[in-house]
């Protein structure tokens, strides 16, 4: 029997292209997002997530073999805090013990370049202590500024990174990774990418030293790899995969 996976932010964008993926390569994918799939449920809902872990359990039949965080929003509004950051840490967290059942447990979480820009230390203190309503009043502060968004994503980078090398992670043979990508050709990127005001405003912030942006299925086999039994060794990292971006941003940055 091929390999569990569990996928939010499954109907489109990146998430669809690696449950595809998955599905393709003989894996069998509990696909999870907001209005269509196996499960349905509003991640900037606590009650929501609880009850979305409860009903992966049963679908799943308490194993899961690759855990995959794709869902999000690109938005500097305070729900970003709930969806980005309290969304997938809720689930991280929550579906571990199924993950420590599958003989070659992995996750792999979507984070973003955003990470690496300017964020917000009150919003970012409020997700890593786990207090959402004071992320939610910091971030109410800043709406409408990206930070509100970058700082979700450095928050998330930071949750994965603590949790990766802890006993009950890699140390339960749990391997837990992020991909962080720079400008990618999604549905909810798609009027941007469109706009050629924005699109210049986007490539001036994120430069492409290879002259163009990414698909959906280019981050969808890096996702792939990340949560097969082939990683053994990548624990904790977050894969920048950005066309260069970061590069020409930071060069001294490694």
């Amino acid at each position: 029997m091929g390999r569990c996976y569990v996928v939010t932010g499954a109907s489109s964008g990146m998430g669809k292209a690696v449950a595809d993926l998955l599905e393709g390569r003989g894996g069998r994918v509990i696909r999870c997002d907001l209005n269509d799939g196996d499960v349905r449920a509003d991640l900037a809902s606590p009650a929501a997530r609880r009850a979305m872990i409860e009903e992966i359990s049963r679908l799943s039949g308490g194993v899961i073999d690759g855990l995959l965080l794709c869902a999000g929003i690109a938005a500097f509004v305070p729900a970003a805090v709930s969806i980005n950051y309290f969304g997938m840490v809720e689930l991280l967290d929550g579906l571990r013990p199924l993950l420590k059942r599958s003989d070659a447990p992995r996750a792999a979480a979507i984070s973003s370049l955003g990470s690496t820009f300017e964020t917000d230390e009150a919003i970012i203190a409020a997700c890593l202590g786990h207090d959402e309503a004071a992320a939610l009043a910091a971030a109410e502060a800043r709406a409408g500024d990206p930070v509100v968004y970058t700082s979700t994503k450095r928050a998330v980078q930071l949750a994965c990174r603590h949790r990766a090398v802890q006993p009950e992670w890699a140390g339960a043979g749990i391997l837990l990774n992020l991909v962080a990508p720079g400008i990618v050709d999604t549905p909810m990127m798609a009027e941007r990418l469109r706009n050629p005001q924005i699109l210049a405003a986007l490539q001036a912030t994120m430069p492409l030293a290879t002259g163009r942006y990414g698909t959906p299925e280019e981050i969808a086999e890096l996702l792939a790899f990340l949560v097969s039994p082939a990683n053994g060794l990548i624990v904790g990292q977050q894969l920048i995969a950005d066309c260069g971006s970061d590069a020409i941003r930071r060069p001294d940055h490694v």
